[in-house]
């Protein structure tokens, strides 16, 4: 979070990581509901975020849905 806003690293289609600000809804299952700020396809990072910056170009690998 920054200022209270809470933020996820989405991946343009150029490769290329960016910040995106998020709402955050209920739980479902154990996962946290983003109902706001993503569209339905888009991709996030959820690994090597410590390693990630905005406008860094990244080699994104598709997660198992588990």
């Amino acid at each position: 979070t920054d200022q209270n806003k809470r933020y996820v690293m989405v991946v343009g289609e150029d490769n290329k990581a960016a910040y995106r600000e998020i709402t955050l809804g209920g739980t479902a299952n154990g996962q946290r509901i983003v109902t706001s700020g993503l569209k339905p396809g888009e991709r996030i990072i959820v690994n090597g975020l410590q390693r990630v910056r905005p406008g860094t170009l990244v080699a994104p690998q598709v997660a198992s849905a588990s």
